[in-house]
């Protein structure tokens, strides 16, 4: 079962719209590790370029949903977002990884 999951990964991140990257265990405690799940939601802007809403965080938390839209919060969590794309393997070599373990399952 996790071998098609795996490889059903490994498909649609040859689509245009998705990227798929993973973080290995040697990038040590990185920044996704503190904040654990998030999206940041950004939405469509108005004719003349203006935002219709505030971007804002969203979270799952252990007790409920997060919905963050401080800038000061939506700053923190940019930045985590941009640690974990630093700390993650590239696209092509997070899909390579992706198959070898479908691979290891399917062996195994």
């Amino acid at each position: 079962m996790i071998e098609y999951q795996l490889a059903r990964l490994v498909n649609v991140a040859e689509l245009a719209n998705i990227s798929i990257r993973v973080v290995p265990l040697a990038a040590g405690a990185h920044a996704g590790i503190v904040t654990g799940p998030f999206s940041i939601l950004r939405f469509p802007l108005t004719g003349d370029g203006k935002e219709t809403e505030p971007p804002t965080v969203y979270a799952d938390g252990y007790t409920g949903n997060l919905y963050l839209d401080k800038p000061k919060e939506l700053e923190r969590y940019e930045t985590a977002f941009r640690g974990i794309w630093q700390a993650a393997h590239d696209e092509q070599a997070s899909q390579r990884l992706i198959a070898e373990v479908a691979g290891e399952y399917e062996q195994g």
